[in-house]
Parts: C-alpha cells; structure tokens; sequence
C-alpha cells in the first residue's frame, strides 16, 4: 500500500518495503529446491557454469556499482528557492523546517522499521520523532559529517564549507574523524553531543565543539525570527545571499567592517531591507535581485 508524506498542505507519495521476509524465505527455498533438481546437469556443465559464475560475479559488481552512484534514483528531493522555507512532514512523524536554497532528500522506498535516512544540503531544522517500541536511529547525512539520533530537536548548516550542528533537545551523535574542543584538548570517537552545545565541522573532519547560551538562534530564521550578536555587515550579506538569493552592494565600504547586535524579525526580503534601514540610518533600495545601501 502506499503512504505520503506531507510539505506544508501538500501529500507526497513514497512506497512501503515491498516484499516481506515470509515470501523471501519461500521465494528462496523454490530457488534452493530448483538447483538439488537440476544437480546432474550442474555436474555436466560445470567449466561452464563456473566462467558464467564470474560472469556474474562481475555484474553484480557492476550493479552494486551503479545503485550506489545512482543513489538519487531512489530518492525523492525536497528543495527550497530563494526566499522560500518548507514544512515537511515525514511518513514516522518527523518535522522537518527546511531553509531557503536547500534541498531535503528522503528515500521513495520509507521502510517500517530500521535505521531512518535522510540527506541535507543547506539548512533545515529537525524535529525527530522517537520510535518508543523499536528504538530505531534516525540519521541525517551531510558532506561532512552523519548525525545520529533518537528522538531530538536540532538544526543542521552546510553552508560555507563547513557543517554546524546545533543542539536544542535530545542527544546527537556524529560520526567523524577527529575532535578539538575547546573544553579539552582531546580526539574522541564518536563526537556526542549534549543539549546546549554546537559542533561545527570542516571538510577536514575536524570538530570544535562548544556550550552556547544561545543556542535558539541558530534555528530562529524557521520562525523569521534572526540574531545578531556584533555581527559584521559582511556577514549578514552572506545571510541574505543565503535566504533571499539577493546579493548587497554598500556605496560607503567602511560599512561592510559595521556590526550590529538585536533580534529581528523578517518574512521576506522587503521586510529585511526596512529594519536594516533603521539599524544602519542608510537609504537601501531592491533591484534586480540586489540589496543597495546608500550613503
């Protein structure tokens, strides 16, 4: 039978574990019961049989091969455009928030029990269910690093060359090479992660694991809410460029070493250009998918 999962109000179909272990045990004790049949012939046409079996061997090879280089064949792709932020209910109960220019993969076969996969590219924010009776894991994947959990609310970046991981809820284990903290000086595998705490990992694998106090902000664009915490004006430019696909350009460019602390709250790009407005006291006009700051 099939299921769906929802984005936002919208169904999305995906297809339960075909086949059952009842009828593969059946569909391989026909298979072991047609070769004692046929042992006689096997006999016979072994030289055969063994040059068909690398034969085999090889495509099988080949076969492995191809489904792991075509994994996206079996998987179904969420993504978000410039600006825009999905709702996305998976088929065990699992929210996921997915942020501007990302892109949420979740596989078209969603088995009933098992280890739980998904894919992120980008930004998205994860509420994951906990399965009570099986305990099974729930594992998002990134270029850098794979994230083990249980039952937890988390937020994942991939951006800027670098996965951060930020913990509200729950316990995250990550599956990486190597660890520097600024807690100790000490390498461990794996990296678990508490409540409170941010891992940010590079392409080297390497980990800094850190408490943070403010560790809602790392989630606050899935409520249009954003933190600034003297952050450069170089800075919220990438943020923007990330969110809104918009790029900034600043006439004055001593204002891009400007810093700027508070919280504010913006649905949309026009909304991000008010309160910028009153925060840097310049004139800033939207133009072909740019931000202007005047002087």
């Amino acid at each position: 039978m099939p299921g769906f999962f929802k984005i936002g109000n919208n169904k999305v179909e995906f297809k339960k574990e075909p086949v059952s272990p009842e009828i593969q045990t059946e569909n391989w004790l026909k298979v072991e019961a047609a070769i004692q049949k046929g042992k006689t012939r096997i006999v016979w046409l072994r030289p055969l049989l063994v040059a068909a079996s690398f034969v085999l061997i090889a495509a099988t090879s080949i076969w492995i091969f191809l489904q792991y280089e075509n994994r996206n064949l079996y998987l179904t792709e969420v993504k978000t455009l410039s600006g825009e932020i999905k709702r996305i209910t998976l088929p065990d109960g699992s929210f996921v928030v997915l942020n501007a220019n990302s892109v949420l993969k979740v596989p078209k076969v969603w088995k009933e029990s098992g280890k739980r996969n998904v894919w992120i590219e980008g930004e998205a924010y994860f509420t994951v269910a906990k399965k009570k009776v099986t305990g099974d894991i729930f594992i998002v994947h990134t270029k850098d690093v794979d994230i083990e959990v249980l039952g937890t609310r988390f937020n994942v970046n991939t951006r800027n060359d670098q996965s951060t991981v930020a913990l509200e809820e729950g316990k995250v284990q990550l599956a990486v090479k190597a660890i520097t903290s600024s807690k100790a000086d000490k390498k461990e595998q794996p990296v678990v992660m508490k409540p409170g705490e941010v891992a940010v990992v590079n392409k080297n694998d390497v980990v800094k694991l850190d408490a943070d106090s403010t560790i809602n902000m790392y989630s606050g664009w899935a409520r249009n809410e954003f933190h600034f915490n003297y952050t450069s004006m170089t800075e919220v430019a990438r943020l923007i460029q990330d969110t809104y696909g918009y790029s900034v350009v600043i006439s004055d460019s001593s204002l891009w070493q400007a810093k700027i602390s508070g919280e504010l709250r913006a649905g949309n790009i026009e909304d991000m250009a008010k309160v910028l407005e009153v925060i840097l006291k310049r004139k800033i006009t939207i133009k072909n998918k740019t931000l202007v700051i005047g002087q």
